[in-house]
């Protein structure tokens, strides 16, 4: 952005300003603020915010004094110019600065985005200017401007506005616009990571999953083979990171999957990498990153640890179970019905009871998903003689199906619910064949 339509006051100005610059009776910091360097304003010159060289940026001036940030982002300390005097950035000196009062004042480093927001104050302004400084607004002519820092480099970017005397101040040489140089304000302050996530909705289109607001996300347990409503979840963390931990644990229950991620920015998981079967229940899923890898957890360095509440209800449960002979009892040509049977659970010894070319009859004993009512619907698929030249396939949407068996079977259920869900499950055996046999005369 083109710095213009600067608004100055005149050299007697300044001369009046300085008059009162030595008299500010202050104590003031030094060598462990973490802000230094300088920055450059066409009409007041150099501004420097440290005393002594930060990370080998150098300083200027024989007090102590400097600008810091803490843990918070927060912002404080004085920065000096021959010309005007000192510039706070403390929360206390921002009085009539913007309309806030207090700490919303404050100048401040978003961690997130690294955006410098909130005003400086020059104490020795005169009389008809508030001495306030802006470090991030908009022009009269509708013009972004604002300070930022490169949390990879440490170094500042970016102008900040103040409509007398001290007009654009320019924090770093390499900017557009900017004059002469080379200069710049820089920070030694470790940004490290700040941990981030974001869930899919598309992958579960009838769940809860709101990146916008702090509601618990809502799943649906992974319930049989078919594709489940249980949400990806992506690694969306800023700053610079090379460890992530995921941790999934059940608030009512004894519950605790965790994952070791991956520590690449933009890594995907899904929750049922957690487990093959997860509970229904009340869950935190909390995502741990760093930017030291000595530790599996990520507890080494600088870390940062974010966590959303999940509830994971029960899914359609998409069941059968099967027959090995007509299971309709009837008192005169059925008195003795075939048991129904799991089929499924161990599908190996079911096969050993099957014989190719007989009939097997299935049932649906599904359930509907937590908040709907009834199955509504369920489709039927039979595979015979899978893989074979002799392959036949039947469909049937029969609550009570028969199909006759073949040397490699396959059963096929997708079923559906009243909210609407769906869910399916199969299951794969094998038939023997009888043995030949003829009869020999005696």
């Amino acid at each position: 952005m083109k710095k213009t339509n600067r608004v100055f006051l005149v050299c007697a100005s300044i001369v009046l300003l300085m008059s009162g610059v030595f008299c500010v009776g202050r104590v003031f910091a030094g060598a462990e603020d973490n802000v230094g360097g300088w920055a450059w304003s066409d009409t007041i010159g150099w501004v420097s915010f440290n005393n002594v060289a930060v990370d080998g940026v150098t300083g200027g001036g024989g007090v102590d004094y400097g600008v810091s940030i803490d843990a918070d982002g927060l912002m404080s300390g004085y920065a000096w110019s021959e010309n005007i005097g000192w510039i706070s950035f403390n929360a206390a000196d921002m009085a009539g600065c913007g309309g806030c009062s207090g700490n919303d004042c404050q100048a401040e480093v978003d961690k997130n985005s690294y955006e410098v927001s909130g005003w400086a104050k020059v104490l020795a302004h005169g009389e008809g200017w508030d001495g306030c400084v802006s470090l991030r607004g908009q022009t009269t002519g509708g013009d972004d401007y604002g300070v930022s820092i490169d949390p990879a480099t440490g170094d500042f970017h970016g102008w900040a506005w103040s409509d007398m005397v001290l007009g654009w101040l320019n924090f770093n040489s390499v900017d557009p616009d900017a004059a002469g140089g080379p200069y710049k304000v820089h920070t030694s302050f470790s940004f490290g990571p700040t941990a981030k996530m974001e869930c899919d909705d598309t992958s579960c289109p009838y769940g809860l999953c709101d990146n916008n607001g702090g509601a618990t996300w809502e799943a649906y347990d992974q319930t049989q083979e078919c594709p489940m409503c249980i949400f990806s979840v992506d690694n969306v963390s800023t700053g610079s990171f090379k460890c992530s931990y995921w941790e999934l644990e059940q608030t009512d229950g004894p519950a605790y999957y965790p994952c070791t991620g991956t520590g690449i920015a933009g890594e995907r998981i899904n929750l049922g990498l957690f487990a093959n079967d997860i509970v229904a229940g009340n869950y935190e899923l909390k995502l741990t990153v760093s930017d030291d890898d000595a530790n599996a957890n990520c507890t080494a360095g600088n870390s940062d640890t974010v966590t959303h509440a999940i509830t994971i209800k029960q899914g359609i449960d998409a069941d059968f179970e099967c027959a090995l002979g007509d299971p309709v009892y009837n008192e005169e040509t059925n008195p003795d019905p075939a048991p129904w049977q799991d089929c499924t659970s161990d599908s190996d010894e079911f096969a050993k009871r099957i014989v190719k070319g007989g009939v097997i009859y299935v049932k649906d004993i599904s359930t509907p998903s937590a908040g709907a009512g009834v199955i509504t619907d369920y489709n039927w698929k039979f595979t015979i003689d899978e893989g074979t030249a002799n392959e036949q396939i039947v469909t049937s949407n029969d609550s009570i199906a028969s199909f006759t068996a073949g040397k490699n079977n396959k059963i096929e259920l997708k079923v559906f619910d009243n909210y609407p869900r769906t869910n399916c499950k199969d299951v794969i055996f094998g038939a023997r064949s009888l043995p030949k046999w003829e009869e020999v005369p005696i």
